[in-house]
């Protein structure tokens, strides 16, 4: 069985991440000195809801990079005769057969697949080897279920 892998967080994101971080630190440091020199409730509040917009922000940035690193490390696809093996972040393991995928799609690089009880979209810049895996699935779909770009020529 071949499997596939997404691509872990790169040395670019968690230099974004860092720049993010110092810049978030800046920005409370602010938000702390605008609220000590500022009289009145009114900027006081602003400030403070500055400062709680960049704590989300940060917060979120470090969820979700956290999150990639986990998908890369557990995550997985694996191909086999009779069916696609999908493994979560959190290690859990479906086995989709492939008479069982009632749709498959690939929209802007994203493949889309749907089955009896639940749907994936995989995103080929996100797994190593992505286009691969794309090509493989879609020759494994029975015919029926492949999309296709058939424009009928009679008139209605």
């Amino acid at each position: 069985m071949r499997t596939f892998r997404y691509y872990p967080p790169t040395a670019q994101e968690q230099k974004d991440f860092a720049i993010l971080f110092l810049g978030s630190v800046l920005a409370i440091a602010l938000v702390i000195a605008l609220g000590v020199l500022v009289h009145g409730d009114v900027p006081r509040a602003m400030a403070a809801g500055a400062g709680f917009a960049v704590l989300y922000l940060l917060i979120k940035a470090a969820f979700q990079l956290e999150r990639k690193g986990q998908r890369a490390k557990v995550a997985q696809f694996g191909l086999a005769p009779e069916a696609l093996h999908l493994t979560d972040p959190n290690g859990r393991i479906t086995v989709v057969t492939w008479a069982s995928i009632t749709k498959a799609d690939v929209v802007g690089g994203r493949l889309l697949l749907v089955w009896d009880g639940g749907q994936i979209t995989i995103g080929s810049r996100e797994i190593e080897d992505g286009m691969i895996l794309t090509q493989e699935i879609m020759k494994r779909l029975p015919q029926t279920q492949r999309p296709t770009n058939f424009i009928p020529l009679e008139p209605r």
